[in-house]
């Protein structure tokens, strides 16, 4: 494109807490990026990290060719994060990477060409999760699963672009985000499916692109990996409550899969004609687990040996938190839609 017409220009936001491990490799693969470096910026939004994060963007950010910049984020929280590089940005485009991932060298410029070709309000790629050990690399598998509790559409290549209900950061139209109020900042996890709900709600347009993508590290202990998904779950409640036409069915089988356990189980211990009901049930769900370990488990060896436990971790986390968060927010549901 030539000197009169330029590419437009992006703000890259960075939310971090804590990202010491990761941040670098995050800095230098938006180095790496194939847009041109006068026509983003890096927003690095630090939620008070004690890790020594800060210092490790000041470091890097003075010896780097882009303009990177380290904003404090007081809340903490990624939804206040993304506000705030929301008022900051110089951009046309507010482009969301995390801290701990490693988006490929195009995924900046494939994302708004995206915007601009498809005439979408955002726009963004799927998500590679690459795992460490054994167990990261089974829930990197876990992932991509329809078993799982995420939407496995985000965590595989789709054939072509795509009308979606949300993609994983990807590129923002800086003005239709910024009409839709920006992000829930009670929505301290599922910020994105949120936001994006909104912006459909409006009239925006969302896709999914085959050709983008970036590298994201899940977590490689499964005590680590239950506190992110009782986390999602506690959060998804509060989307559930605020927006009740967003709920799919899928959403709703954990919660509904707890409760009718624990009622069986207590009818188990006082009627004795519950228990075989009550076997044939944890049968079964140990049947579907060796099914599902088996199909996503292909090429990854040993570490499949992992997946029945990831698998049980994922929905057994996700469906406390998200009783948790119905009995918290469905009561709240006039105020949250207020």
């Amino acid at each position: 494109m030539s000197n009169a017409n330029p590419l437009p220009f992006a703000t890259v936001a960075v939310p971090t807490r804590n990202e010491a491990a990761t941040i670098e490799g995050c800095l230098r693969s938006l180095v790496a990026q194939d847009y041109p470096h006068d026509r983003f910026e890096v927003l690095v939004l630090d939620g008070g990290s004690t890790d020594g994060t800060p210092e490790l963007v000041e470091r890097f950010a003075a010896g780097s060719p882009l303009e990177i910049r380290l904003v404090a984020n007081p809340r903490g929280h990624v939804p206040a994060a993304l506000n705030i590089a929301l008022a900051e940005a110089r951009g046309e485009y507010l482009v969301r990477v995390d801290g701990h991932s490693h988006p490929e060298p195009r995924y900046l410029s494939r994302s708004i060409a995206g915007n601009l070709e498809h005439g979408a309000d955002l726009a963004g790629g799927w998500v590679r999760a690459v795992g460490e050990g054994a167990v990261g690399r089974a829930v990197a598998a876990a992932f991509a699963s329809p078993f799982s509790m995420g939407n496995p559409g985000s965590w595989n290549a789709p054939d072509a672009p795509r009308e979606v209900a949300s993609v994983p950061c990807g590129s923002y139209r800086l003005e239709a985000l910024k009409a839709i109020g920006g992000f829930d900042e009670g929505q301290l996890a599922n910020q994105d499916y949120e936001a994006n709900y909104r912006l459909r709600a409006a009239g925006g347009k969302v896709v999914l692109l085959p050709d983008v993508h970036f590298d994201y590290v899940p977590r490689d202990r499964l005590s680590r990996l239950a506190r992110q998904f009782a986390r999602y779950g506690y959060y998804k409640a509060r989307t559930m409550a605020k927006h009740p036409a967003s709920i799919r069915p899928r959403h709703l089988v954990p919660a509904a899969a707890l409760v009718g356990l624990g009622a069986l189980v207590v009818t188990a211990a006082v009627w004795a004609p519950a228990r075989p009901l009550l076997l044939a049930a944890a049968l079964a769900y140990l049947v579907a687990l060796v099914a599902a370990a088996v199909h996503a488990g292909r090429g990854l060896g040993r570490a499949a040996l992992a997946l029945p436990a990831v698998f049980a971790t994922m929905h057994l986390a996700w469906g406390a938190g998200n009783v948790l968060g119905l009995a918290r927010f469905f009561p709240r549901r006039s105020e949250l839609r207020g």
